[in-house]
């Protein structure tokens, strides 16, 4: 398996970098959609499109070895604002007292945890990625978000169905939110640190920095470098 790479801090425009506004700018535009209330099954094309791609930015950077601290950051931001909104199409849509409830729950966990990436990354120099538990809430919300969005714009024509399904997906994603994000709020910036140093720039022995040249450099050398240490031998990947 190939090792990921660390681009520079300054590498800003790369393709993974790129598929993430570029959802952000897709799952914005659909809600413009849906507020003008125009164009409705476009806007869920747009929205299914942003979900799509949501697998694809990391691929790309892992296949093209452009990790990026930016990337890091902005992937979970993008996850966090396809799901306000299609959660929130579904809370006016259907306008059910309990879905509303579940829906700030859900939006109010994502606006801690995001502060927290971000007082994190003032501290650490890093941003800390999703863990499993957060990409699994991550691709089931977005799965089940669109398949109700689509089935009562599509399908139904303005959902015309039962709250009750709808209730029950939102309480299990209401329950995945709080256990991530009660697992996100345990994490302490030192042992993060520490984590950090251990491996490099992630958690991970097989993530790659880029050297002053440009040319790979495993992480593990670089970090035992750091500490003062004499670094093994890492040859150009």
């Amino acid at each position: 398996m190939k090792p990921h790479v660390r681009l520079p801090d300054h590498a800003l425009f790369t393709i993974p970098n790129s598929i993430t506004v570029l959802r952000m700018f897709m799952t914005l535009a659909a809600c413009a959609l849906f507020v003008s209330h125009r164009l409705e099954i476009v806007g869920v094309l747009l929205l299914a499109t942003a979900v799509v791609l949501d697998g694809l930015d990391g691929w790309f950077a892992r296949r093209l070895f452009q990790c990026s601290k930016l990337g890091t950051f902005m992937d979970p931001l993008a996850d966090k604002v396809n799901a306000a909104v299609l959660f929130g199409i579904i809370a006016v849509k259907m306008d059910s007292p309990a879905i509303w409830l579940l829906f700030g729950i859900v939006v109010f966990r994502d606006l801690v945890v995001t502060a927290l990436r971000c007082v994190y990354l003032a501290r650490l120099g890093a941003p800390i990625p999703a863990d499993h538990l957060g990409k699994i809430k991550t691709f089931f919300q977005g799965a089940t978000g669109i398949a109700i969005v689509a089935y009562g714009v599509v399908v139904r024509g303005d959902f015309g169905f039962s709250r009750h399904p709808v209730i029950g997906v939102l309480a299990v994603i209401v329950v995945l939110s709080v256990v991530s994000g009660a697992r996100f709020l345990r994490l302490r910036p030192a042992s993060v640190r520490g984590n950090r140093d251990r491996s490099g720039m992630r958690s991970n022995d097989k993530c790659v920095s880029v050297g002053e040249k440009g040319d790979p450099v495993v992480a593990k050398g670089a970090a035992r470098q750091q500490r003062g240490l004499s670094p093994t031998r890492t040859d150009p990947l």
